[in-house]
């Protein structure tokens, strides 16, 4: 079977590497969120770089990758680690003989404290400014009370329920575990307060459910609505 996109590379190239690389089972075996992350990644390399031939590649050249974004360290060490995926399958399939990404460090990245957690005093605010009823608590209430990620907050629903409603159960989309999350009463009294949609607990004033990009961004207006700036919904 021909590779989708050969004819259009030229062998030996960056770019054929890439789609070489596609079509591997390195990159099947990956899940979706990764390939996703990974294709934006190589996709960006490849638009730059794609008609120059592999085996000239040197370290050097992966750092000044790197040093093209070192404002942002975190999108280098992304590069890095991309590349590195990408040279390592390229030796063990002999399409190059050295990987040029060898002895090359990660960027040291900005100590920014992480994601500040919500304090006691600031939950009570919340709650005080968003009562039982409406969504921006229903939301606030799911992600508390199940630690969920926001990809997986957006999928709960009622078809999740376990026990009569005392549990919830729900494969992550991540890590791929089952688990079951017990439905606290103050948790079991937002979602029965809504609003709900049909499928998904959380769906939007229009009735559809939300993205997991686009909960966070609407949660984010709604603590600033609540005058309480600087917080989100990973901190919960």
């Amino acid at each position: 079977p021909q590779e989708v996109g050969r004819s259009r590379v030229a062998p030996g190239s960056f770019s054929a590497l890439i789609v070489a690389y596609y079509q591997s089972t390195n990159f099947r075996a990956l899940k979706d969120i990764s390939q996703r992350v990974y294709r934006q990644t190589l996709e960006r390399l490849r638009s730059k770089h794609g008609s120059k031939p592999i085996r000239l590649m040197l370290p050097r050249h992966v750092r000044a990758i790197m040093d093209e974004h070192a404002d942002h360290p975190s999108v280098a060490n992304q590069y890095l680690k991309v590349l590195r995926v990408l040279f390592r399958f390229g030796v063990d399939r002999d399409f190059v003989t050295r990987d040029p990404t060898t002895g090359v460090r990660n960027m040291r990245t900005r100590d920014t404290g992480g994601i500040r957690e919500w304090t006691e005093d600031e939950l009570k605010r919340f709650e005080m400014y968003y009562p039982l009823g409406t969504r921006e608590r229903l939301i606030y209430a799911l992600t508390l009370y199940t630690a969920q990620r926001r990809r997986d907050v957006v999928r709960l629903g009622r078809q999740h329920e376990r026990d009569n409603g005392l549990a919830i159960e729900i494969r992550q989309s991540k890590t791929m575990t089952t688990l079951r999350i017990p439905i606290v009463p103050p948790l079991r009294e937002a979602i029965d307060a809504g609003p709900c949609g049909d499928v998904a607990y959380l769906v939007t004033e229009f009735g559809s459910p939300f993205t997991a990009a686009g909960l966070g961004n609407w949660f984010r207006d709604a603590v600033r609505g609540a005058n309480l700036n600087g917080l989100s919904l990973h901190g919960l």
